[in-house]
């Protein structure tokens, strides 16, 4: 019997707020170990540089790199690697986010807020 793997969607976002000494952000990617740290080019939309990726349900570790410099969102929760003193932020994915007639979205703004939206 196969498994079905539900995912769920998880906005992830940069504002230029988040990196107060700098407003003119060229380039911004998150890194994740959903996907083993593999980079993902985040869109620029305004003020806001966002990326929404589907993941299963799991904790995972992230951080952005903002113009070739590793940050993490202070205000949300995160962690220091031990071996490499890299901080990465923690998020927990699951089934609990989808809805009975379809998925939620997460958001995360980086040094603003952490909001749960219903889609429903």
């Amino acid at each position: 019997m196969a498994v079905e793997l539900h995912l769920v969607p998880v906005k992830f976002s940069w504002e230029p707020d988040a990196e107060p000494t700098k407003t003119n952000i060229q380039d911004v990617l998150i890194n994740g170990s959903w996907n083993e740290f593999k980079p993902i080019k985040l869109q620029q939309n305004g003020n806001e540089w966002s990326a929404e990726l589907s993941l299963p349900p799991g904790r995972y570790k992230y951080s952005f790199t903002v113009d070739g410099q590793a940050r993490h969102v202070t205000n949300l929760p995160f962690t220091v690697d031990p071996a490499t003193g890299a901080i990465y932020n923690i998020i927990n994915v699951s089934m609990t986010s989808l809805g009975s007639q379809g998925m939620r979205n997460f958001e995360i703004y980086s040094r603003r807020k952490y909001l749960f939206n219903d889609t429903n």
